[in-house]
């Protein structure tokens, strides 16, 4: 998982963590602060996980973002190349 890409794009991933676990306080935000292992750390004690679920769930929330913003860059690329 890449840390970097959490702490870089805090901004847009705390919204999205928000929606996606509304467990997770605005207070809990502030602490985990584009922190993995806070996010860890939050998960389990909102949702019971357990570190290795936690990090699944982490591992998960990442692809799929990565994922999302890279297929959008492809896209637009794509898009302006053939304009």
């Amino acid at each position: 998982m890449e840390t970097k890409t959490l702490h870089t794009n805090w901004a847009d991933m705390r919204r999205q963590i928000n929606y996606l676990w509304d467990e997770i306080t605005e207070h809990d935000l502030d602490l985990i602060n584009g922190d993995q292992e806070q996010l860890f750390t939050v998960l389990q004690k909102r949702y019971g996980y357990s570190r290795d679920l936690a990090r699944s769930e982490v591992e998960w929330f990442m692809s799929d973002y990565t994922s999302e913003h890279t297929n959008t860059g492809r896209a637009f690329d794509m898009t302006s190349e053939y304009s």
